[in-house]
């Protein structure tokens, strides 16, 4: 079935994605730069964009009244909960801790639908790309100022990237790279390239539980490959990828990434500290959860969110918990833990598929595997692919390639319908 390029479609998209497309891109020193104090809201100017979306698209079709709802709720709360606590200017931190319903309630607002994708899909791919290349080279051959606290396994690097820490990138990787899984449907050669792409660059990150999460992902879609084979055929096809595993850990091996996790790993054992500290610090989360299991000790309290550190949001700034659901206890106690669970909930929904259980299944490890390891989804360009998973898991559609004549030539429609 041949579709129309529309303009309209593709500037929805470019709005919707700009500000997290340069969140990740964007060195530390250019965020700042385009960070301006805004009525005391710590603006990144490409955030501009989505006021755009407001005056361009007014009126959108299949908007999620139940998210918008539950959203602005959360809002509310969190406001509520910092004027409890008495913090010095509860607007400060009320604004410094608004990331995770600001961008659910986006959400809500402008949703993605299956006739965006034919534009989404080529960015996430060019960003998963870029990604992928910058973690491997700066890992290995590439150094720049800023890697004084570096650490080294096995002779390769682990460093932050230009998205955040080393775990974070390999989250913002591994969710980017199951929407282009699906979102290519009609071109295996970038579906299966873009598995390998992203586990390799994942595993540049040396982070177990992206790593666990993707392992676990690659090993479902395998199963469900042979499932639809003919049987004829899966003897042939089971050899293939057992000769494409050996060269692939052969390549790996020789770059001594292996070699690296290894002793990332004895490191752990011999320090007796398998978690890297997460057990003790959800340990220490938990006892502050108790001390206001109901409302909460207020946004930021044990650590500050990246927003609300541009503005001076109050914090006690403890440590990360490395958990979102004990940090979403501890800030926000059981009523935001309820809102949260509600979202989650609902994103859960959204993301329903009869046909293709893909990305529920990649939804599924996200919230059992890397909400449990760290707390970057309170933040707007980690949760924002998280959400574009919900909503691009949900459509049916075959994504069907434009021709070029088709996005240049008579065929294009410029009108908004």
């Amino acid at each position: 079935m041949r579709k129309e390029f529309r303009i309209v479609d593709c500037i929805y998209v470019f709005l919707l994605v700009f500000p997290v497309l340069c969140r990740w891109f964007f060195l530390d020193s250019w965020e700042t730069r385009f960070t301006y104090n805004l009525f005391n809201y710590p603006l990144f100017l490409p955030e501009l964009s989505f006021l755009l979306m407001v005056i361009f698209f007014p009126q959108v079709k299949g908007r999620n009244i139940k998210l918008v709802t539950v959203s602005i709720i959360g809002l509310i709360f969190v406001y509520i909960g910092c004027v409890w606590n008495s913090f010095p200017n509860p607007v400060i931190n009320f604004l410094g801790g608004s990331d995770f319903f600001l961008t659910t309630l986006m959400f809500g607002l402008f949703p993605i639908k299956t006739k965006h994708i034919p534009y989404l899909k080529w960015i996430l791919l060019g960003a998963l790309v870029l990604l992928g290349i910058e973690i491997v080279l700066f890992s290995t051959v590439i150094t720049y100022s800023g890697m004084q606290d570096r650490q080294e396994y096995g002779g390769i690097t682990r460093i932050s990237s230009t998205v955040g820490g080393s775990t974070g990138t390999a989250v913002v990787l591994f969710i980017v790279g199951t929407i282009v899984y699906h979102c290519f449907k009609i071109n295996r050669t970038i579906r299966v390239g873009s598995v390998c792409f992203t586990t390799v660059a994942i595993i540049f990150t040396f982070s177990r539980g992206a790593l666990l999460a993707q392992v676990l992902f690659v090993l479902f879609l395998s199963f469900k490959w042979i499932r639809h084979l003919k049987k004829q055929r899966s003897v042939f096809v089971f050899a293939l990828c057992l000769i494409g595993v050996v060269f692939f850990s052969r390549s790996i091996k020789e770059l001594k990434v292996m070699e690296g996790f290894k002793e990332r790993f004895n490191n752990s054992i011999e320090s007796g500290d398998i978690t890297s500290g997460r057990t003790e610090r959800w340990e220490m989360a938990y006892e502050l959860f108790k001390e206001s299991p109901i409302i909460g000790n207020g946004s930021g309290y044990i650590n500050p969110y990246i927003r609300g550190r541009n503005i001076g949001a109050y914090s006690r700034d403890m440590f990360s918990p490395h958990n979102v659901y004990l940090l979403c206890l501890v800030d926000y106690g059981i009523v935001g833990f309820s809102l949260l669970c509600i979202v989650l909930l609902l994103f859960w929904k959204i993301a329903y598929n009869k046909e293709d259980s893909t990305l529920r299944f990649a939804m599924f490890l996200i919230i059992v595997i890397l909400m449990n390891v760290e707390i970057i989804f309170f933040s707007m360009h980690y949760l924002f692919p998280f959400c574009i998973l919900a909503y691009v898991s949900k459509s049916k559609d075959k994504f069907t390639k434009y021709k070029m004549s088709q996005v240049y030539g008579k065929s294009c429609v410029y009108n908004v319908s």
